[in-house]
C-alpha cells in the first residue's frame, strides 16, 4: 500500500509536473468519495456513511452514474459500476480508462483495445494500438510503433482514424487545439484535421484554456494565444490556469499573477493547488498545509499534512497520516481515519494501458 505522504507527493506530481496537463481543472462535485481502510477501497458520503462497502483493490470517481473499479483478490479485473454498487459493466477486463465523451477504452485479454460505451457495446476497435488515451473533444490519441520507434495519431468515436500517426508524443484536444511533439522533442499545436497550427518551438506545452495555452521556452513558463503570440512572457518557472488568474512558480517559491502576468498573491508558499472556482486555495506554508483566500490572506492556519482543493463544500485533509474531510471554516466534517483515496479526485490518468 502506497503511504499517504507518497501518495500526495505523486498528486503534486501529476498535477503541476505534467509537461501536457491542462492543470487547473477541477472535477465535478463528488457525491460518493472513494477510500481505503485497510487495503480494499469503499465509497462513502459526504457525511463519512458507507454507502458501497470495501471491496476493490481500486476504485474512481463516478462520471454519469458509472465508476471504474478493479477487483480484489489474485486475478483482478477493471469493470464498471453504478451507484448501488453493483457491476453495470462486469469486471472482464485487464485494463480500461475511465469515460470520457460517453465512451471508455478496454482491453481483454489477447485482445487489442476496444472502445465501449455505457452498455458495454463495443464502438471501436484499434488493432494495432500499443497506447490509447480518453476521448477529448470527439478524438482519442493512440500509439503505434513502427520502424522509427512510437508513433502518435488520433481516432475519432467511429473508430476513423482522423490524424495519422505522426507524433512522437500528445496532449489531449481542448479549445479545438491538441499539443504535439516532433521526433526533436519540440512541442507545438495542431487541429483536429491534423494541421499545424502553431510550429514546434517548445520545451513542453499544455492545454488551451479559454483560448490561452502555458507553455515552456527553455525553462520558463508564458502564456501564448491562439496564434502562438506571447501574452505573458516566458518567465515563471511553472503556471498552472486558475481561472481568471494562474499559479505560479517563481524561485522554488509559489504564488498567483493575473492575466497579464503581474502579481496577484506574491510567491510565498512552498507548494499550492489552484482555487479552481473556490474561495479558498490549499497551500503549504513551512511544512504544513492550509487555506488562502483569494487575497491571499490565511483563512485556515497550516495545520495539515496535506491539503487539496474543496471540492463542494468539503476539502480533503491528511492529519497524523490519515484522511478526513472539512468544511469552509475548517472544521473536521468527517474526522481523519481513512489509509487512502483514489487520485481520480484530483486528477484524470488519460493512459491506463
Amino acid at each position: 500500500m502506497k503511504s499517504t505522504l507518497q501518495l500526495f507527493a505523486i498528486f503534486l506530481a501529476i498535477s503541476f509536473l505534467s509537461s501536457c496537463g491542462g492543470g487547473g481543472k477541477s472535477v465535478s462535485e463528488v457525491k460518493l468519495i472513494p477510500v481505503k481502510s485497510g487495503k480494499d477501497f469503499q465509497y462513502i458520503d459526504k457525511e463519512g456513511k458507507i454507502v458501497i462497502n470495501p471491496q476493490f483493490s481500486e476504485a474512481t470517481i463516478f462520471r454519469n452514474g458509472l465508476a471504474l473499479v478493479r477487483t480484489s483478490g489474485d486475478e483482478p479485473k477493471w469493470g464498471f459500476i453504478s451507484e448501488d454498487g453493483k457491476f453495470a459493466i462486469t469486471a472482464n477486463y485487464k485494463s480500461a480508462t475511465v469515460f470520457s465523451d460517453d465512451l471508455a477504452w478496454v482491453v481483454s485479454e489477447n485482445s487489442p483495445p476496444t472502445a465501449i460505451n455505457s452498455k458495454g457495446e463495443i464502438k471501436v476497435t484499434l488493432q494495432d494500438a500499443e497506447t490509447v488515451k480518453i476521448f477529448k473533444e470527439g478524438l482519442s490519441a493512440f500509439s503505434i510503433i513502427d520502424s522509427s520507434g512510437v508513433k502518435w495519431g488520433f481516432v475519432d468515436k467511429e473508430g476513423k482514424v482522423k490524424i495519422n500517426p505522426q507524433f512522437s508524443n500528445t496532449g489531449n484536444f481542448s479549445n479545438g487545439k491538441c499539443a504535439v511533439a516532433n521526433s526533436d522533442g519540440k512541442w507545438g499545436y495542431i487541429d483536429k484535421e491534423g494541421k499545424m497550427l502553431i510550429n514546434y518551438q517548445f520545451e513542453k506545452a499544455k492545454d488551451f484554456i479559454n483560448g490561452k495555452a502555458v507553455v515552456f521556452l527553455g525553462i520558463k513558463a508564458g502564456l501564448i494565444d491562439e496564434t502562438g503570440k506571447y501574452v505573458i512572457n516566458p518567465q515563471f518557472s511553472d503556471m498552472t490556469d486558475d481561472g481568471d488568474e494562474y499559479l505560479i512558480e517563481q524561485d522554488n517559491k509559489w504564488g498567483w499573477c493575473d492575466k497579464e502576468g503581474k502579481i496577484a498573491i506574491n510567491p510565498q508558499f512552498a507548494q499550492a493547488f489552484p482555487f479552481n472556482g473556490k474561495k479558498l486555495a490549499a497551500v503549504q506554508s513551512g511544512k504544513s498545509w492550509g487555506y488562502i483566500d483569494i487575497d491571499g490572506k490565511i483563512v485556515i492556519n497550516p495545520q495539515f499534512d496535506m491539503a487539496l482543493p474543496y471540492n463542494g463544500k468539503l476539502a480533503l485533509v491528511v492529519s497524523s497520516r490519515k484522511i478526513g474531510f472539512i468544511d469552509a471554516d475548517g472544521k473536521y466534517i468527517i474526522n481523519p481515519q481513512f489509509d487512502d483515496v483514489s487520485d481520480d479526485l484530483v486528477t484524470e490518468i488519460p493512459v491506463i494501458f
